[in-house]
């Protein structure tokens, strides 16, 4: 009995997202629309098969919106943001997530990622008990092999992290993507408290988790990091409607665009 309540995991496991629509998100070019069922449809439709807690974070969802979804999956949990603080919608996320995590003991492992271009195939939860206890976090087009020799991140980074990414710790590793990250709540509290200290170092009118999340994951977690497959396809070179066999999170087929 007591070998059995060492090999049994306690807790529960979380998927979270965010689906904000009255601040401009700086990866599109257009306003996102309230209430679109259809903005969410993959991730959701594909979180909802996992059997998980899913807790959606959002400034502007309809109670009528909300219950429609929550009736076809009563496992959801929206939480309302009535403030940014000054934040882009994407870099507000990782503080709405760790203040998550620290009010919510009872979470085992935890799952974020972007909300439209994200699907899952398998259950990422079950590869990272496999895997170890690591920080999982996407990984971009993966023929930059330095962070550095992608032009934009580099912008990022010398506008966002000017002196934290000088030096070989960021420039001579690839490059992570922030929109998929999990692990354990042990590694992701490590990991969150991480990206909301160099968060608060950076411009807050930058969109800059990108930047951070290279930061982060290659000056402190190096030898605690997991990307790519099986966790995670490269970001925007998957081939559309495929999927490789035992790939959990898909982030962004090729075929699709931004818009």
């Amino acid at each position: 009995e007591k070998h059995k309540q060492l090999i049994e995991k306690e807790g529960k496991d979380v998927v979270m997202t965010t689906y904000f629509t009255q601040a401009r998100n700086p990866m599109y070019s257009y306003q996102i629309r309230s209430n679109s069922f259809m903005f969410m449809k993959g991730w959701f439709l594909s979180a909802a098969s996992l059997g998980k807690h899913i807790v959606v974070f959002h400034d502007h969802l309809d109670k009528s919106f909300q219950y429609r979804v929550k009736e076809f999956y009563p496992n959801t949990e929206f939480i309302f943001v009535s403030n940014l603080h000054g934040r882009t919608t994407n870099d507000i996320r990782f503080y709405l997530e760790y203040d998550y995590l620290l009010q919510h003991p009872e979470v085992h492992s935890v799952i974020l990622t972007d909300l439209r271009d994200v699907k899952f195939f398998a259950d990422p939860f079950e590869q990272m008990e496999v895997l170890g206890d690591n920080v999982y976090v996407g990984i971009d087009v993966s023929f930059y092999l330095s962070s550095h020799d992608h032009s934009w991140l580099r912008g990022v980074l010398r506008n966002c992290h000017r002196s934290d990414a000088e030096g070989n710790a960021v420039k001579l590793h690839p490059f992570s993507n922030a929109g998929v990250a999990g692990g354990t709540r042990r590694a992701m509290l490590a990991f969150l408290t991480q990206m909301t200290r160099y968060l608060d170092k950076a411009p807050h009118n930058r969109n800059c988790n990108m930047g951070t999340v290279n930061v982060v994951t290659h000056k402190h977690f190096f030898d605690q990091l997991y990307t790519g497959y099986p966790f995670q396809s490269s970001f925007k070179l998957g081939i559309k409607g495929a999927n490789p066999q035992g790939l959990s999170v898909k982030h962004k087929d090729t075929a699709e665009l931004w818009g």
